[in-house]
């Protein structure tokens, strides 16, 4: 995360270089000085690395996030968890009447084992830092249809495989790899390389959140799994990380989108307003409540 500024830190060192310059022949003279300027060097370090953690404070009191409602209602989700703050339902209900069910299962350890979605179940084995994951719908055993996902050392999402997709009379193996800055995703690489042809035949697509802000995302005191957003949970991805994303490049014809934020005393955000390049807007509220 980034340093933190505060108003009183260039008078601190304004003062510092008083200091310095101003010492004089005398041996007090010079130690009070010396000790003056180490005092105020620990003063700027201690609200240098407050700064840094204050999203972290008050870890005693949990807020979490139980209903997003986009665009007055065109859909209200709700959100429910265990008592280890993993989600364990969502629902989406639409304007139109539709609605979909997500449910989530996990083990003891809070490893997310499988998800129920639309009729269809998804099933997580996790070996060390690679997840593999198997569709009901599925029928091949030689591994064609594989899916992975790979963590990192912090047990973020790294890599996303899977194989394969048809189109255009070719198969073709579809990569996702990110990156992060602060504990906030930066960048994420999409890559579909062909297996027949040659690397004329491959695609690439990058995507980019160059911006973020120094508060809480809507999903900072959740424990489901991070790369669980970034791999499913569509139109929501930007909740998987630490803060909330301000500049998103799609990287395609959505363009760049904007996002502008209020917030509640808890420093989570309660409206966030995006506007694509495109002309697209939408505007989301969000409910939590404290467990």
């Amino acid at each position: 995360m980034k340093e933190q500024k505060f108003n009183n830190l260039d008078s601190v060192i304004e003062t510092k270089d008083h200091f310095q310059s101003g010492a004089g022949s005398k041996s007090r003279t010079n130690r009070e000085n010396f000790f003056r300027i180490m005092c105020f060097s620990l003063l700027a370090a201690v609200f240098i690395l407050s700064g840094c953690d204050k999203i972290d404070k008050d870890e005693d009191e949990v807020y979490l996030l139980v209903e997003i409602n986009k665009d007055n209602g065109w859909r209200l989700t709700k959100f429910e968890y265990d008592d280890q703050n993993c989600i364990t339902k969502i629902t989406a209900n639409y304007s139109d009447t539709h609605s979909e069910i997500i449910a989530l299962s996990y083990n003891g350890t809070g490893n997310l084992t499988s998800m129920n979605w639309n009729d269809s179940t998804y099933t997580f084995t996790k070996e060390g830092s690679k997840i593999t994951v198997n569709r009901s719908w599925w029928e091949d055993d030689d591994g064609e249809n594989s899916e992975s996902i790979d963590l990192n050392v912090a047990g973020l999402i790294e890599k996303w495989t899977y194989n394969r997709t048809y189109d255009n009379g070719d198969w073709y193996i579809n990569i996702y790899t990110y990156e992060y800055q602060a504990g906030n995703m930066s960048k994420i690489t999409y890559t579909k390389e062909s297996e027949w042809g040659g690397a004329s035949d491959s695609y690439s697509q990058i995507f980019t959140f160059t911006t973020y802000d120094e508060k809480r995302s809507p999903s900072y005191r959740c424990k489901t799994p991070q790369w669980w957003f970034w791999w499913h949970l569509e139109g929501m991805q930007i909740f998987g990380s630490r803060n909330n994303i301000k500049i998103a490049n799609w990287g395609n014809e959505d363009g760049v989108s904007t996002f502008e934020y209020t917030y509640n005393d808890n420093w989570f955000p309660v409206t966030m307003k995006e506007k694509k390049s495109n002309g697209y807007e939408s505007t989301s509220t969000f409910k939590y409540e404290k467990k």
